[in-house]
This record gives C-alpha cells, sequence and structure tokens, in this order.
C-alpha cells in the first residue's frame, strides 16, 4: 500500500509487511505524526486504509474483512463481508464508505452509511464522488 496523508496533511498511515507479499496476514498499519516523529501502531493484519474526510477514522482492509478504526485503532465498525480489495473510498462529508463488488454476472457499486452500517447497493461499477458529492459510476 502507498503510504496516505490524514487530510490536514500532519499525519500519514503507511502498512508495512516485513515478512513479503506471501504472508499478507503479517502486515500492520502505522500512523506517523509528521510534526513529532511519533510512530503508533494502528491496527495488525491490515492491507490498505483511508482516512476519513475529517481524519478522525480510518477504514482499513483486513485480512479478514473491512473494519472502520478511530485513529487509536479502536474498532467503529466491522465489515467482515467485505473483501480489504473492495474499499474505493469515503464520500465527502464522511456518511458513506464506497465499495465495488463482482457479483455474478456484475459489478455492483455498495454504498454503506458509517453511522448506521446500513447498505445501498447499485448497478455498476463506482468511480468515486466528485467535489459537491454526487456519485458517479458505470451502469447499465
Amino acid at each position: 500500500m502507498d503510504p496516505v496523508y490524514d487530510p490536514s496533511g500532519e499525519r500519514l498511515a503507511v502498512v508495512q509487511n516485513t515478512a513479503g507479499e506471501e504472508q499478507l496476514q503479517a502486515a500492520s498499519a502505522f500512523i506517523f505524526d509528521l510534526k513529532t516523529g511519533e510512530k503508533s501502531l494502528l491496527a495488525n493484519r491490515v492491507l490498505n486504509a483511508f482516512w476519513s474526510p475529517k481524519g478522525d477514522y480510518l477504514a482499513v482492509g483486513k485480512v479478514d474483512g473491512v473494519e472502520i478504526l478511530t485513529t487509536a485503532g479502536d474498532p467503529i465498525l466491522r465489515l467482515p463481508g467485505h473483501d480489504f480489495q473492495s474499499v474505493v473510498g469515503w464520500s465527502r462529508d464522511g456518511k458513506y464508505l464506497l465499495f465495488k463488488e463482482f457479483e455474478q454476472p456484475e459489478w455492483v457499486t455498495e454504498l454503506l452509511e458509517t453511522d448506521s452500517g446500513k447498505e445501498k447497493k447499485i448497478p455498476g461499477i463506482p468511480l468515486g464522488f466528485d467535489a459537491n458529492g454526487n456519485l458517479y459510476f458505470i451502469g447499465k
């Protein structure tokens, strides 16, 4: 995973895996405070991370699903039915997490309400949100 800056540009989330690609479960996510140089463990078994728009949460793709965590690593919401590769990102207001899922025979855009965990599926491939909060996807 490429390192990702929080919205303020003051912290950096980094996934490190010293065991190599053949042992993905060994990867861990850390947050670096760029002002102080402090490094703190966010979570283990993490393969990617996405900052929320306010920088108060991270959506992390794990070996066994996706979780929304506080910056201290405390779980807010667990999504074991999602694959780490399915996370696309957050809505601009932080109310939704966007996923892409392949459900035979087509791609599906999935919006997850982060406060309730409710999901809404739309046929098509998600492209993301624009600056006004509009969702774009390629559909039928």
